[in-house]
């Protein structure tokens, strides 16, 4: 044994801490103790304090069941679609749910011209645009008073769409009565001055006001005279061919 060696450390003894005699292990602890415990802390805190304990736990809670979700957050998917309206200047903007109807009515016809329409800007040289077919449309009217009255039934009908709930119906049976004046103007004058009677005399109501049903119903006495030419009588045209 090497004598210069020194003595053997000692293990450093286990220090146990001191329990109160009043506290017992947890697992020791039995349920209705534990009651017991919790009733009198519940009886030592007074019940505003006691409020905003249980106010601060149940809303850390719900946060967690339903965390705030933000705009940016919502898939793109779920969103309704918005429709939207090409302006002339390049720029879109949403359709009225007007608009979005007769879309769904005439799908042939521009969404520009309900908008036009609408607006009291259309022009009334631009009537043959107005069709119900996909083939591109000319102003020739080579087929007569059909091709004027074919597409002015489909303007009167998108008027009468857009006017107001208290003049709908007056203004629509205004319509009519209009294009009835037409036909018989057709009978008697020839259709090119009575197309011309026509444009002209549209223009003077996109001027004074498309809404009023009575604009419609006037007998514009001097604007007849001025743009109508009276048909050849049979007799007239038999001689002129001999």
């Amino acid at each position: 044994m090497d004598k210069t060696a020194g003595p053997s450390p000692q293990p450093t003894p286990t220090v146990t801490p001191a329990r109160s005699p009043n506290l017992q292990p947890i697992d020791t602890v039995t349920t209705d103790e534990n009651a017991a415990r919790l009733e009198s802390l519940i009886r030592s805190v007074d019940a505003g304090t006691l409020r905003r304990i249980l106010v601060s736990a149940l809303s850390g809670h719900v946060a967690q069941l339903h965390p705030p979700i933000s705009e940016s957050t919502t898939p793109t998917s779920t969103r309704p679609p918005t429709a939207k309206l090409h302006s002339s200047n390049g720029g879109t903007h949403p359709e009225s749910p007007l608009v979005q109807a007769l879309r769904t009515r005439y799908p042939a016809i521009d969404p520009a011209l309900f908008v036009m329409i609408q607006k009291n800007r259309f022009r009334p040289d631009h009537i043959f645009k107005l069709s119900t077919s996909f083939r591109p449309q000319r102003p020739d009217y080579r087929e007569g008073l059909s091709c004027l009255m074919q597409p002015l039934n489909l303007y009167t009908q998108i008027l009468a769409h857009f006017a107001a709930a208290d003049v709908k119906l007056e203004l629509a049976a205004a319509l009519a009565d209009y294009m009835d004046h037409l036909f018989e103007l057709n009978h008697t004058h020839t259709f090119e001055s009575v197309k011309e009677f026509h444009l002209t005399f549209h223009q003077k109501r996109i001027v004074v006001g498309v809404w009023d049903p009575a604009g419609w119903r006037e007998k514009d006495q001097q604007m007849e005279f001025l743009n109508l030419v009276k048909r050849k009588a049979p007799a007239e045209l038999w001689w002129e061919s001999q």
